[in-house]
């Protein structure tokens, strides 16, 4: 118990001396707003990004009817994420592709998933998995995915680049979009 004792008094008087010390326990320059980071120590570029299509080029005219009910056995997603895909179609109007309602969750650090729900039959379709969102128009086939901030600008990593995906309404699917067409 004495030796018990004595250790527990040479802890607590260890952290006491730690935390008074008046000096940072690290030989790190704490930054500031008014500091600068030399350019070799910068180990992020930034690229931009210029589509070669518009949202404007894949535009279509969007449906003035009814909703129709969701169809959760049109997708094992749709399942899945039921209460998430029933808030968003119960709350938001057509926002994609002109007879789409757009649902997105996140799926871990760095990881967007989503469905987009059909306004005329209820069936839910995957969308391409993203790094840091998605970018789309209420009436337009053109998916972003992970897009670039507003002024065309994108960090320059391997899994953050733009990329471009047209919804197929004809095979009901997205296809990464091909400037070879």
């Amino acid at each position: 118990v004495r030796n018990q004792m004595r250790t527990l008094i040479i802890i607590l008087f260890t952290l006491l001396l730690a935390c008074n010390s008046p000096e940072p326990q690290s030989d790190m320059k704490q930054m500031t707003k008014t500091d600068t980071i030399p350019s070799q120590k910068v180990l992020v570029q930034i690229k931009k990004f210029i589509a070669p299509v518009t949202f404007a080029d894949f535009e279509v005219d969007t449906f003035k009817g009814k909703k129709a009910t969701i169809d959760y056995s049109s997708n094992p997603i749709a399942k899945r994420f039921q209460t998430v895909i029933t808030d968003a179609y119960q709350k938001n109007n057509i926002m994609f592709g002109g007879h789409f309602i757009f649902v997105r969750w996140g799926c871990g650090t760095s990881c967007k998933s989503g469905a987009i729900v059909d306004v005329k039959d209820g069936k839910v379709y995957e969308l391409p998995m993203a790094t840091l969102d998605y970018s789309y128009a209420k009436d337009s086939r053109l998916l972003i995915v992970n897009p670039p901030d507003s002024t065309g600008h994108y960090e320059d990593c391997g899994y953050c680049e733009p990329e471009l995906w047209e919804w197929n309404d004809k095979q009901k699917k997205f296809e990464q979009y091909n400037n070879d067409k």
